[in-house]
Parts: structure tokens; C-alpha cells; sequence
């Protein structure tokens, strides 16, 4: 059994588009993806010294600097960029900043 699974902050429908971003790709194939995009940033910065749990921690707390700003545009369609804005509940070209 497989299951693909997709979010949008714009509509069901646009979840849906969003599914393209991984195309026919296998779970073990976009969690390779993944994995060797999350390990391209985390290797930038080398930690020396320090216990494991130091280590693990410094690492950890890396990962999460990295998780924000996110990308909160989509593309529609015709391949644009859109966002849904927070501050009028619309569906608005381009990102906002």
C-alpha cells in the first residue's frame, strides 16, 4: 500500500497541484531527496569538542534555526507564484514579505 500525502494553505485543490513537487517519486526516493538536502545545510557548520550529548544538542538546535522562514507560497496553475494572505483571506500573486 502507498499513500501520498500533500498540504496546501489554500485550498484542497491546490494540495492536490502541490503533489506534483514529488512527481512519481517512491517514498525511499523523496526520502533520499530529503535526507541529502537536510545533510547539504546541517554539514555547512562543523561542531568540534563536546560530549555526544553536546553535540546531538548543537545539531538538534541547528536543524531547528533552519525550519523557519519556510516557503509559504505555492504555484497555481500556470506555474505562479501565489499565497494565501493571512491579513484579507485571499489568494494573492506573488509572496508576500
Amino acid at each position: 500500500m502507498r499513500a501520498r500525502v500533500a498540504s496546501s494553505f489554500i485550498s484542497a485543490e491546490q494540495a492536490e497541484r502541490n503533489l506534483n513537487e514529488i512527481g512519481n517519486d517512491s517514498f525511499d526516493t523523496v526520502k533520499e531527496k530529503a535526507k541529502a538536502v537536510w545533510n547539504k545545510e546541517l554539514n555547512r557548520v562543523t561542531a568540534e569538542g563536546g560530549t555526544d550529548d553536546q553535540l546531538r544538542t548543537f545539531y538538534s538546535c541547528l536543524y531547528r534555526t533552519m525550519l523557519f522562514p519556510r516557503k509559504f507560497y505555492e504555484l497555481d496553475t500556470n506555474q505562479k507564484i501565489v499565497h494565501y494572505s493571512p491579513y484579507n483571506g485571499q489568494v494573492l500573486p506573488g509572496v508576500h514579505r
